[in-house]
């Protein structure tokens, strides 16, 4: 979730660290720092003692000295089977923290029923984010057409959705997967995220096609085709992000009859990446659901071979839970 960066970046703006970005090699997939920006830094400060100083200042201000008296008081705790004090917080820039605090309010907005106060003071907010100028507080007004399911607003998403920036596209996607009803532009709108060269959008494309896969089935014409073709591409592609990769997957029990979905299945039954595992989970869970998996004997022994073991540093198993969900499935009467 970037909370090594983000970490990194929350000192830095205390004035306690400089921060060199890792990327990725497009060609080996592995992360990397550019040297001479590394250097580039570390002659910088070798340079000036004063700014050596002041960080230094800085970082006694934020980080505590006493961290390793902790680290080893806990895993005496972890060794005599003690009940564990533990708190799952990252220590977030104040730009993050503000946009998970929206991303709260549009959370609420979701489940709060139609017509409430709430709902009535956003649906005049609404339409004053979209009309400013500024990106960041159109992003906002994007979310809440999302969350107040604004079938009127939809045509913005629809006209901007070529000039927005990535993420306005990828929420722009994700506003329209809460639609109450599958518009035939969809389509269309998948189609475009799925060529999109930023990956969150290609993966709220895939994700809007789960959302309103029955509808899509049922269109004619060239669209359902490229739509079929660019998920399972984006799933049979190495260099594509897991994320784009794993929400595929979920995918391709709604694009594969049996035969084809358990072939896709096998690849995916001992992947090191454990979302890829859990995506294949959901698409069993999905598939059973739905009636596009109706040998429950074949599903039973593709389960069965299956890695569940994860390394998430989690208070929860998640890939466990969907694998017991899928067998409480299998179990259930037919």
């Amino acid at each position: 979730g970037d909370h090594q960066e983000l970490g990194a970046i929350a000192v830095a703006e205390r004035g306690a660290a400089e921060v060199v970005f890792e990327r990725r090699d497009p060609g080996t997939g592995v992360d990397y720092v550019e040297a001479e920006e590394l250097a580039e830094r570390l002659e910088g400060l070798l340079a000036r003692p004063d700014a050596r100083e002041r960080m230094e200042a800085a970082a006694r201000g934020v980080l505590r000295t006493w961290r390793p008296a902790e680290i080893v008081a806990f895993l005496g705790e972890v060794l005599e089977g003690r009940e564990l004090d533990w708190v799952p917080q990252v220590d977030e820039p104040p730009f993050v923290r503000f946009q998970r605090t929206f991303d709260s309010l549009v959370a609420f907005l979701d489940a709060a029923p139609a017509g409430s106060l709430y709902h009535r003071l956003y649906d005049i907010k609404v339409e004053e984010y979209l009309r400013s100028g500024d990106w960041w507080t159109v992003n906002r007004g994007i979310k809440l057409v999302g969350a107040l399911r604004r079938v009127d607003l939809y045509p913005f998403l629809r006209e901007g959705f070529p000039r927005f920036r990535g993420f306005l596209r990828r929420n722009a996607l994700a506003a329209l997967g809460k639609a109450r009803r599958f518009e035939p532009w969809f389509a269309g709108m998948i189609l475009a995220g799925l060529r999109d060269p930023y990956w969150e959008v290609r993966r709220e494309a895939v994700a809007l096609y789960r959302r309103y896969w029955r509808e899509v089935t049922t269109l004619d014409g060239e669209e359902a085709r490229e739509i079929r073709e660019g998920i399972l591409g984006r799933l049979q592609r190495r260099r594509e992000s897991f994320e784009v990769r794993a929400e595929a997957l979920r995918a391709s029990v709604f694009l594969l009859d049996e035969d084809g979905f358990h072939a896709v299945a096998g690849r995916f039954l001992w992947a090191r990446n454990e979302r890829y595992r859990e995506a294949l989970l959901d698409a069993v869970q999905d598939g059973l659901a739905s009636g596009r998996l109706a040998d429950r004997e074949r599903v039973r022994r593709l389960v069965k071979r299956m890695l569940i073991t994860s390394s998430s540093f989690r208070p929860q198993f998640v890939l466990r839970e969907r694998f017991l969900r899928v067998v409480r499935t299998l179990e259930a009467e037919e």
